[in-house]
């Protein structure tokens, strides 16, 4: 299994594929409008649209393992394959699909094994919720976390508990950390991906609640998907407007989104995109 190549576009920075994707884990027949694309990162030629399933023909599956993904089950074999390979950088990621591994108890070991950088299928994994590191612990996984490129979490995960400060949320300081896609969560908790800043992606279908500080000091460009039609609880502080692009939500809910306590600072980056 070899990384990505140097140039061309990666599945990570297909932005507009990874929004196909998460409003079908939504349930939502998707077509993505021209006018809402996002630019490709410069020098990569430009992403495809999503493609539309004319009537009659079934959608593809949703959850296929990406690729030209490896397959590994357990922290001790995606140990073994990843001291085995060459050092990389997060412009090429090793793709690795990950199973075996219960990330309610397991999560900190699956980051002890973390010695290059990689794009995480997790949908293979099992728990409910994911805890954030103690700050002790954290700062031991620092370089650890800064190999994360992107990340898919499985269906069984629900929550990511909440964090204590910018240093100990769940995904807080993973800094290449471009693409994130979590199908099943409903709650994810104050500093969750604090310090995330290459962060372009952020796929939530099912996000109900989003805790304090959960996107500060991100990205500039960052763009969210929300598949939920009624706007998730926010706090003031869970968003730094300025960093964010766009709030893509679903068809004839912008204006609830943009009405609601909290979000109506972002009521310029919110568009009805499906």
């Amino acid at each position: 299994m070899k990384p990505y190549p140097a140039a061309g576009p990666r599945p990570f920075e297909r932005t507009a594929q990874v929004c196909a994707v998460l409003l079908a884990f939504a349930g939502c027949q998707v077509s993505v409008p021209e006018d809402k694309q996002i630019e490709p990162a410069q020098g990569n030629p430009p992403a495809p649209a999503a493609p539309v399933n004319p009537p009659g023909v079934p959608a593809p599956p949703v959850n296929p393992p990406a690729p030209q993904a490896l397959q590994l089950s357990g922290v001790e074999a995606l140990k073994r394959y990843l001291e085995s390979t060459p050092l990389n950088t997060p412009a090429g990621p090793y793709e690795i699909a990950l199973g075996g591994v219960n990330l309610e108890d397991n999560f900190n070991g699956m980051l002890e094994a973390l010695n290059r950088y990689v794009a995480l299928d997790l949908r293979g994994c099992t728990g409910s919720k994911i805890s954030p590191p103690t700050y002790a612990l954290n700062n031991a996984m620092a370089a650890n976390k800064e190999k994360i490129v992107s990340i898919i979490l499985p269906d069984t995960v629900k929550t990511l508990e909440d964090g204590l400060s910018e240093f100990t949320g769940v995904f807080a300081k993973c800094t290449s950390l471009v693409s994130v896609t979590l199908p099943e969560v409903t709650t994810l908790g104050a500093y969750a991906f604090h310090g995330c800043k290459a962060l372009k992606t952020i796929a939530l279908p099912k996000v109900s609640r989003i805790g304090s500080k959960a996107f500060q000091a991100g990205s500039k460009d960052a763009v969210f998907i929300l598949g939920s039609a009624a706007p998730p609880t926010i706090t003031s502080d869970s968003f730094t407007a300025s960093k964010i692009a766009q709030v893509w939500v679903p068809a004839n809910s912008a204006a609830d989104y943009k009405t609601a306590e909290h979000w109506t600072k972002l009521k310029t980056k919110i568009t009805s995109a499906f």
